[in-house]
């Protein structure tokens, strides 16, 4: 018959005591003194691992001693814990930060890596290298695949480089800036924060190699460091390129150049002036990936190119020339937000026509709607964001609700969207559409002739240029470098040492809290920088069920940093949940930022005047193209857009309360 005791007693008779009293614990060598109540029965672990948060190490570099007549005594993790101790392993009771053998890397010079960079330099961090394979800062979005005629489609308060509690919004640029503009706000802030000077452009991560250092916990910041093997991306043909301008400007001829290398010959020195730098090693403590969203584009190839008159091309990267689209009609592959870029860009160049091609119409988000969302202080729900999308749709006509991307009861008192693609963002799609300069169809192509495109319907839409945006997939690289088998949230390979993060795919959720970087960026760099500062606080996140895991997934191609937009946005909502208290109370001062940042740059009602403006501006363009109908009048204005903030500021302060109550009832 099995015998049972009470929980609290021992297994030789008797019961613990729970006597309370105080220990005093004192740090050798120092003033400091704490006391803490414990139980008489207290043992040395338990009292070291109520230390360890508060001082930021592990429980095992803390000792417990206890002074004895003539000399100390070390107590055993085991023993129990005496009135009076003295603590070995730290230097203060105030919470250290951890200290690096080696530098920081940073791999990516785009708007995520280069904010890491910033958050870094405002921490007090000034050993670290950024990496990027480009010859400028900006990242391949806004350096390879952004057209000269690419612009912002989000506004500039949530996309900026000083998106920070401390640091002012840029005053000088435009609400929706060029490709040239962000261009030069990324270099002019890398220039005002000093981080140029830790900049290596042209210069490519290639391998990454983990050296254990000590056998000692996984949190120790010492236990290891990387090798970051790196390559120059510069080609031969560019520096023979460069070494013909020098010789033009200078009016040298290459013997001229040559007799410069005095110990060379001939031969040598044009070898020394077009050898690409060899791989380098480096040493770093630590290693974040910011690979972007928009990376590889896809390819693919229709029947019928080879006899195709016009031109055939991807609508990025510069590759057409929208001047030759003058009074032409043009065939747009895709949906997404590149897509809806390319109507504009080829009807502000004069194109008679824009026919859009999808398999799926998208959502796309009119210019006021994405203000509202962006300065919300309460995610808006989905559903309240589709009724207010309603009278611009109305130019179409269209209903939001009908797409694929929406499900919801057909109360339609709350949904889910969910497509593949991101919003399209902006007024022009609808406005173009109304007067019948673009039209979306929805449909396959089935191959193409000289001017025209047939469909899988048979239809044959007419076509002088042919622009295809497929999309985007992700660099297939980033898992072989990281030598990923599975990773935990952010961190490959459950490393909190390692940190790789990029933008989701498409969109999938029930309520929106912004549609643009700046408020992720801070995020993620708050969060590592912490635990750069505070290792063992990861062994918190690590804990099993706290972070999603995946891994690669082989059929589909998918490599194992990319998350899907559900699973990524709780990645980041976990950050700041409290899982790790101090991390989450910095990052409260992240909530009214949004609403901050997008009110100092866009006032709301200078913000419908603007859209108003431009609104009438593109009406104009199409009247002189011919079009002699009454104008439109701009769907939203100020009264509108205000009802619409504080309905949803109301209903999310409501809900905030009612779940505030439901969990003081739990507890």
């Amino acid at each position: 018959m099995a015998k049972f005791t009470r929980r609290d007693q021992i297994e030789w008779g008797g019961t613990k005591s729970h006597s309370r009293r105080l220990c005093r614990i004192s740090i050798l060598g120092t003033d400091e003194t704490i006391s803490i109540p414990i139980e008489v029965t207290t043992k040395v672990l338990t009292v070291k691992e109520m230390i360890a948060p508060r001082v930021g190490v592990d429980p095992e570099a803390l000792n417990l001693i206890t002074k004895t007549t003539s000399s100390y005594r070390q107590l055993r993790d085991s023993d129990e814990v005496p009135s009076n101790v003295v603590l070995k392993g730290v230097k203060s009771f105030t919470r250290q930060k951890a200290s690096y053998r080696h530098p920081h890397c940073i791999i990516g010079a785009g708007h995520m890596g280069l904010r890491q960079a910033m958050g870094f330099q405002k921490e007090g961090f000034r050993d670290f290298v950024v990496f990027d394979k480009l010859d400028q800062v900006g990242g391949i979005a806004w350096v390879l695949n952004a057209n000269p005629t690419s612009k912002l489609q989000t506004e500039l308060g949530v996309y900026h480089l000083n998106y920070d509690p401390d640091w002012a919004v840029p005053t000088t640029m435009k609400t929706w800036p060029s490709r040239q503009d962000l261009l030069d706000h990324f270099e002019e802030v890398c220039r005002d924060f000093g981080i140029m000077a830790h900049v290596q452009l042209q210069t490519e991560v290639v391998k990454l190699t983990k050296m254990v250092d000590r056998d000692t916990s996984t949190y120790d910041p010492g236990q290891c460091h990387f090798i970051v093997s790196t390559e120059s991306t510069v080609k031969i043909e560019e520096l023979v390129l460069e070494v013909d301008e020098s010789l033009e400007k200078e009016n040298l001829t290459p013997n001229d150049l040559f007799e410069e290398f005095d110990e060379l010959s001939q031969r040598d020195a044009s070898e020394a002036v077009v050898k690409p730098v060899e791989r380098i090693e480096h040493n770093f403590s630590t290693v974040a990936c910011y690979p972007g969203g928009l990376t590889d584009n896809i390819r693919m190839e229709y029947k019928g190119e080879e006899i195709f008159l016009g031109q055939i091309g991807y609508g990025m990267f510069n590759e057409c020339n929208y001047v030759e689209m003058k009074d032409c009609p043009v065939v747009v592959v895709g949906m997404g937000a590149f897509a809806v870029e390319n109507v504009r860009t080829c009807l502000e160049h004069g194109a008679s026509h824009v026919s859009m091609i999808c398999r799926r119409k998208n959502i796309a988000i009119p210019r006021a709607i994405d203000w509202w969302i962006n300065q919300s202080v309460y995610p808006p729900p989905a559903a309240m964001m589709l009724n207010a999308m309603k009278p611009m749709y109305a130019l179409l006509p269209d209903d939001p609700w009908s797409y694929y991307a929406v499900s919801g009861p057909q109360d339609r008192k709350s949904a889910t969207i969910k497509q593949k693609s991101r919003f399209g963002i902006g007024d022009f799609y609808f406005l173009s559409s109304f007067y019948g300069k673009c039209e979306t169809i929805v449909d396959s192509i089935k191959r193409l002739r000289e001017t025209s495109v047939v469909l899988e319907s048979a239809k044959s839409v007419a076509a002088d240029h042919f622009i295809k945006v497929l999309g985007f997939t992700p660099d297939m690289k980033i898992d072989k470098l990281f030598e990923v088998k599975e990773i935990a949230g952010f961190f490959p390979n459950s490393d909190w040492r390692t940190f790789c993060c990029a933008e989701f795919p498409g969109i999938d959720a029930g309520r929106f809290g912004g549609t643009s970087l700046s408020p992720g960026g801070i995020t993620a760099s708050t969060t590592w920088i912490w635990l750069l500062n505070y290792p063992s606080d990861a062994r918190d996140l690590m804990a099993p069920g706290i972070l999603p895991k995946q891994k690669p997934d082989k059929e589909s191609g998918r490599p194992a940093y990319q998350w899907q937009p559900r699973s990524g946005g709780s990645i980041y909502m976990i950050f700041s949940s409290g899982v790790i208290p101090g991390l989450a109370e910095q990052m409260a001062a992240f909530g009214p930022l949004n609403r901050k940042k997008m009110l100092e740059c866009h006032p709301l009602q200078n913000y419908v005047q603007e859209c108003s403006e431009e609104w009438y501006k593109y009406c104009q363009m199409f009247k002189d193209a011919g079009d002699d109908r009454p104008f439109p009048e701009y769907p939203y204005t100020y009264e509108f857009m205000k009802e619409l903030v504080q309905r949803n500021d109301a209903e999310g302060e409501a809900e905030a309360q009612a779940m505030a109550e439901k969990m003081a009832q739990r507890a």
